[in-house]
């Protein structure tokens, strides 16, 4: 099953705290600022290793190495792109949408920066804020779609939404998600950003330390989880050293019986 979460901001305490009680392959959603890739080097490079046994999905945010992150290869992944950074790693990217065993997911990263440009850099500043191509290609996705899903997951949340929050409708990508809003048809919204654990009209989510299931997703498992998921055996998949025994008694008891009678007669 799939449950979405807030930002961790490279956090590896957040992130057990957050998957304590999951199960073995539950999988994590995270909104945004994702953050474990950062500096790069060894002890980040195990970091990463221990996040990929944990089944962790990431939409990036605002505050991401987005050069470190270009590098990995885009590939498919379950109806949309994404990119493995690890076994069970994931990069859910802008404007794709995902099946996620019965439930459908639309995703959408980045976001509004009010960041010193000092601290982060131009290109990190303007990675983090959407292209063209990107709200271009959520158009499309969604129109393939009909326009209709059952989860959207944002770091930054559509205008109105924002306005509620913070009296500030934001700017372009605020604005993009109020008129995908206003098209689109969905169950829930989903988004990090703002570092606050908040539900609106029992629709719109703000995430923080907060961790939801994501209904309909009961039967996902990333790739490779089928087979370290155990099932209860049917009656004919039980070891035969028990289907033995239990014959042998069966045995015995026929005859003991057939002893009885015959010592009767």
């Amino acid at each position: 099953m799939v449950y979405v979460t807030g930002d961790l901001h490279g956090s590896f305490a957040q992130l057990k705290a957050r998957v304590k009680k999951l199960k073995k392959q539950d999988v994590l959603l995270v909104c945004g600022d994702f953050g474990f890739l950062w500096e790069g080097g060894e002890k980040e490079e195990k970091q990463l290793e221990r996040l990929a046994k944990k089944n962790v999905l990431f939409l990036d945010g605002t505050h991401e190495n987005f050069a470190a992150l270009a590098q990995y290869p885009v590939e498919p992944f379950f109806g949309g792109r994404a990119q493995k950074l690890g076994e069970n790693l994931y990069h859910l990217l802008r404007g794709e949408c995902y099946t996620f065993g019965d439930a459908t997911v639309f995703t959408f990263g980045g976001g509004e920066t009010d960041v010193d440009a000092a601290l982060e850099g131009e290109q990190a500043l303007s990675a983090a804020q959407p292209a063209r191509e990107e709200f271009e290609r959520g158009v499309e996705t969604l129109a393939e779609r009909e326009r209709t899903v059952d989860y959207i997951v944002t770091h930054e949340a559509p205008a109105i939404i924002r306005d509620t929050l913070l009296d500030s409708r934001g700017g372009a990508v605020n604005e993009y998600l109020a008129e995908i809003m206003k098209r689109c048809k969905f169950r829930a919204w989903y988004f990090g950003c703002y570092h606050i654990d908040r539900a609106l009209a029992s629709t719109y989510y703000a995430l923080y330390h907060s961790v939801l299931p994501l209904a309909g997703t009961e039967r996902f498992l990333l790739p490779g989880q089928e087979k370290k998921v155990k099932h209860a055996p049917t009656p004919d998949q039980k070891p035969k050293k028990k289907r033995k025994e239990k014959e042998k008694e069966s045995e015995d008891d026929y005859c003991c019986q057939t002893e009885n009678r015959t010592e009767t007669d």
